[in-house]
């Protein structure tokens, strides 16, 4: 004890120690949330989606790296394949990005209306890459034109050449 709490004889509240909680819970949290790694995983550890995915739309393709990241306090993979081509899932499986250097993106993962856009719009051009969040569709061509679709009625909300 200080000699004030001897002199005074009281001691800390209970709202100073749950303060004191509280900033140290804080700060752990916040480190937690700052820490990121990457590591190299085998195929075999992608969630059961994942490697469906990637056994439907990438038959003959196989992962010359696969890796798992946590960032933010999320779980991803990424299977990188020898044409450079580039798939990145959820944690739990589910495709949110694609990239291709050689080959389309296959078009089976492009909504329809999207890819019916394209066709009309920028005819003998093919995408490159597709991004999907819960808001966005997001499509570079090959030509560098990136697209930006709603998620809710597939309309075209943004354009950069």
């Amino acid at each position: 004890m200080t000699d004030a709490t001897k002199k005074s004889g009281r001691r800390p509240t209970w709202w100073m120690w749950s303060l004191l909680a509280v900033v140290v819970l804080g700060g752990l949290l916040a480190a937690a949330w700052a820490v990121e790694y990457k590591k190299s995983v085998p195929a075999h550890e992608l969630p059961a989606e994942a490697q469906s995915f990637l056994a439907t739309y990438y038959p003959d393709e196989s992962a010359v790296v696969v890796r798992k990241e946590l960032d933010e306090l999320r779980i991803t993979y990424t299977v990188l394949f020898a044409d450079g081509s580039q798939v990145s899932f959820r944690g739990n499986g589910e495709w949110f990005e694609v990239k291709s250097r050689q080959l389309p993106v296959p078009a089976e993962l492009v909504p329809v209306s999207i890819r019916e856009f394209v066709d009309r719009n920028f005819a003998g051009t093919t995408l490159r890459e597709l991004k999907r969040t819960a808001r966005l569709w997001e499509v570079e061509l090959n030509n560098s034109v990136e697209l930006k679709f709603d998620t809710k009625h597939e309309a075209l909300v943004d354009y950069d050449d």
